[in-house]
């Protein structure tokens, strides 16, 4: 293949060398055909997915952390006043927290269910509403409550006041701590529901 010679003459500028140049590189043979390199990334949508299951579970779970934390330190400050132990206090702010937090799910859970069966009767609506609520509350929270329960909660919410010497915000750091723990069997228990159980009900 003949190649253009580029002179430089009658002042012709640097610009129009270059031009030619790459005029002549485009003739030569296999060029444009080589393969594009694709780098591992992460998918565009990862980030938006994670940050809408984020809001998803603050949404869900929230409201019933702002009411266990006030049932759990009026718990733990009853037994505490009453007793003047901690154990007792780790006590009463353990069920003071259970009974906020499920009271808040068990109502909301309730009357949801209720609304859903309006078709049937009131006994097999009652019997419905009652059934599908506790089937509900079971696989969501039933594995990591069972370890909260009688291990992990009664343990933090002793440790959080001794080693901190400060009688509030122990407990408070000894619920939240718990809480962690809880929540990584939770998430997993609502998800499951969400999936297998929830999902098919409404196809």
């Amino acid at each position: 293949m003949a190649l253009r010679t580029v002179r430089l003459r009658d002042g012709r500028c640097l610009g129009e060398v270059v031009r030619q140049l790459h005029k002549l590189i485009r003739r030569l043979p296999g060029h444009g055909k080589q393969k594009r390199i694709y780098y591992p990334h992460m998918p565009q949508g990862h980030k938006t997915k994670i940050s809408h299951k984020a809001r998803e579970w603050s949404a869900r779970y929230l409201p019933a952390e702002a009411i266990a934390t006030i049932t759990a330190l009026v718990g733990a400050f009853i037994m505490h006043q009453l007793s003047g132990s901690l154990v007792a206090a780790a006590i009463g702010g353990t069920i003071g927290d259970n009974v906020g937090y499920y009271g808040y799910f068990v109502i909301k859970e309730a009357a949801k269910h209720y609304a859903k069966h309006k078709q049937h009767g009131q006994f097999r609506r009652m019997f419905l509403t009652a059934s599908k609520t506790l089937r509900d509350m079971l696989v969501e929270f039933g594995p990591a409550e069972a370890l909260d329960l009688f291990i992990v909660r009664p343990f933090c919410m002793y440790a959080g006041p001794r080693l901190l010497h400060n009688f509030t915000v122990g407990i408070l750091v000894g619920k939240y701590a718990a809480d962690a723990v809880f929540y990584v069997g939770a998430i997993t228990g609502y998800e499951v529901k969400k999936r297998y159980i929830s999902g098919k009900e409404q196809q």
